[in-house]
């Protein structure tokens, strides 16, 4: 009987700790981060496909890996989203949600989430070109030496090794 009862409490200890959370933090209508004018918003177009994003740090013992301030992670994971998506001003119907994970004096993440329909200027879309560049970078040591565009043909062959 004791042993059973050990096996229980240990059970949902681990249970506890290997626990995440996650809260709803704001449900809208329409948001956004950017500067669009609001008088043209009968041109604008409302996606169906929804655009997610999210803004994430890390907790190793007690140090978090990046500053943490709550508002500042919102507006980097709305912008994120909106900036996922060409030709995106905001974003419609959607929702923010924080996630956290944490094993005390361990390891844990948390997270801002950003959900929704982007909405988009067929102005600044039509910008976008949708272009067939590929690159070559030259990375030592985390600092990028070299940039340089090469065709599809050379790109397919550095990819494959050849």
């Amino acid at each position: 009987m004791g042993k059973s009862i050990k096996l229980i409490i240990l059970a949902f200890s681990l249970a506890f700790i290997l626990s995440s959370c996650s809260q709803r933090i704001i449900d809208f209508t329409l948001i956004s981060t950017k500067n669009y004018d609001v008088t043209r918003m009968k041109e604008y177009n409302v996606q169906k496909t929804r655009a997610m994003s999210e803004e994430k740090f890390h907790i190793i013992i007690v140090i978090p890996t990046k500053s943490y301030f709550g508002g500042q992670m919102i507006k980097q994971a709305i912008d994120n989203t909106i900036e996922s998506v060409p030709g995106c001003v905001g974003l419609a119907n959607g929702v923010v949600t924080a996630k956290g994970f944490y094993i005390p004096l361990i390891f844990g993440t948390m997270s801002v989430q950003v959900e929704g329909d982007p909405i988009i200027d067929p102005k600044i879309a039509s910008n976008y070109e949708k272009s067939d560049k590929y690159f070559v970078v030259n990375i030592d040591e985390n600092n990028v030496e070299t940039v340089k565009e090469v065709s599809s043909l050379d790109f397919n062959i550095l990819k494959s090794g050849e």
